[in-house]
């Protein structure tokens, strides 16, 4: 089985070096560009795994984790 990993971000750099780096270690990563569909790319491609950056821009991710887990 090949584990699903979603990258949450905002910046570029680390976005791109996680997420090669995951694949290459044989993980089906990628990365959330638009923080605004997070829910819903989460809901739609049901990660097993999601690494999300706390100080995101708009929205923190404690906040968005909060409603990811549906606190």
């Amino acid at each position: 089985m090949t584990y699903r990993i979603l990258v949450v971000e905002d910046d570029p750099t680390i976005q791109r070096e996680l997420v090669t780096l995951l694949q290459g270690d044989g993980y089906q990563a990628e990365a959330v560009t638009d923080f605004s569909v997070v829910v819903s790319t989460v809901r739609d491609r049901q990660p097993h795994l999601i690494l999300l950056d706390i100080q995101l821009p708009g929205e923190s991710g404690l906040d968005l984790a909060r409603r990811l887990r549906g606190d």
